[in-house]
């Protein structure tokens, strides 16, 4: 079992690995001869121009589609170092969706959870992450985590479209029960900050000397 784990592993990076250095290059090399072909035309109609900035900004759509896709199937793995494993996650997001993002940490984080306060903490931010890339459209990111000697806190924060936390399909579809059954889990407290427009905030407070009484 640990044997086909790994193999699902290696083949999804690989997969990754294929779809960045093949199809999004040969995209993006289409989206170049497209704008030179753009500027090479002295004088086109309207209807050629709108047809040439369609065709481009589909393509470049496509592109972000693709790097939302790599950034999917890349795994997260811990092995142990909750901050190296932030650092991938967020390391990743600037690569693959082309976002401003940026880790800080505060304290001793590894040395302040065990594995098993580690692990769901990773998943909480790692689906904050995704939900930013997936709908945030946004151009900045900061994941915050603070280590204290009795709390730890996490923070994502992006400067997106935002979403209006009373609409409950918004909601459903930003995967909050889950980052909020996760938390429940830890004996944490997640909250969420949000509005159209704004941005959003994912914070989750876990306290330490509640988790290990």
């Amino acid at each position: 079992e640990q044997l086909q784990s790994l193999a699902l592993l290696e083949e999804r990076e690989r997969i990754g690995m294929d779809l960045h250095d093949g199809a999004i290059q040969s995209i993006y090399a289409v989206v170049l001869r497209l704008e030179d072909c753009a500027e090479r035309l002295s004088e086109p109609s309207d209807e050629v121009r709108a047809g040439l900035d369609k065709a481009m900004d589909d393509l470049n759509k496509v592109l972000q589609d693709i790097r939302s896709y790599i950034f999917d199937l890349r795994p997260q793995v811990l092995h142990g170092d909750l901050e190296k494993a932030l650092d991938d996650l967020v390391q990743s997001v600037r690569v693959n969706a082309l976002i401003d993002a940026e880790l800080e940490v505060e304290g001793d984080l590894n040395g302040a959870l065990t594995e098993e306060q580690a692990v769901p903490l990773f998943h909480i931010a790692q689906e904050a992450v995704n939900n930013v890339n997936r709908h945030a459209q946004a151009t900045s990111l900061r994941v915050k985590v603070t280590a204290q000697s009795r709390s730890v806190r996490l923070e994502i924060v992006d400067n997106g479209v935002g979403f209006d936390l009373e609409d409950g399909k918004a909601s459903d579809g930003h995967g909050l029960r889950n980052m909020d059954d996760r938390a429940r889990s830890l004996g944490a407290h997640l909250s969420l900050e949000s509005s159209p427009g704004r941005g959003t905030r994912v914070r989750v407070e876990l306290p330490l000397a509640d988790v290990r009484q």
